[in-house]
């Protein structure tokens, strides 16, 4: 009889051990969906460079998203940065931003906004170091973009872009992001 007893308690706490292993496990993945680096990764804005014509200007004003969604990212990934570049009509290649000559004026918030080159982007192919416009702005930031656009860049088939950027660890996120739902779909199917 305390032979069966013994054994029922060690089934019990052996349980017990792998609810809390996979509780555990669990509560150290972090709460970003495929949906939410979808989002991430996803042009802000994107605008035909044809669009400039006849003015030879596209401006245009984003607020920088603060929805439950991208607090999730910064919580998990850090503040972006964000980058004004030109892409291929395809979305898949940056060309070099300078053979544009683009002249670039961003606001936010009423402010000037202090920019430096964007020397790389995830997700894109790349023809040079310099793909864009790099700044940084806050979730809820209005952002006001000026560009002025030279009648031979409005001539091209590529879109100016607005997109977030958030750094060289990128690639690892969307591994984790891939992970961590995997680990909440066996959990799942445990209980």
């Amino acid at each position: 009889m305390n032979a069966i007893r013994v054994k029922g308690w060690a089934q019990e706490w052996l349980r017990l051990g792998m609810a809390a292993g996979v509780l555990s496990l669990v509560a150290c993945t972090s709460n970003v969906s495929q949906v939410d680096a979808r989002a991430a990764l996803t042009p802000l804005r994107s605008v035909p460079l044809a669009a400039a014509e006849p003015t030879g200007r596209i401006n245009f004003t984003e607020r920088i998203p603060d929805s439950p969604q991208w607090r999730r990212l910064r919580a998990a990934w850090g503040s972006p940065s964000f980058v004004i570049a030109v892409a291929s009509r395809d979305q898949h290649t940056l060309p070099c931003f300078d053979k544009f000559r683009l002249s670039v004026e961003l606001r936010a918030n009423s402010k000037g906004v202090r920019s430096e080159p964007a020397q790389w982007l995830y997700g894109y192919s790349t023809e040079c170091p310099n793909v864009g416009v790099k700044f940084h702005a806050e979730g809820g930031d209005v952002l006001d973009v000026a560009v002025g656009v030279p009648a031979a860049a409005a001539a091209q088939p590529d879109d100016l872009i607005l997109i977030a950027d958030w750094g060289t660890k990128t690639k690892d996120r969307l591994v984790g992001v891939g992970i961590d739902e995997d680990i909440r779909n066996i959990v799942k199917r445990i209980f």
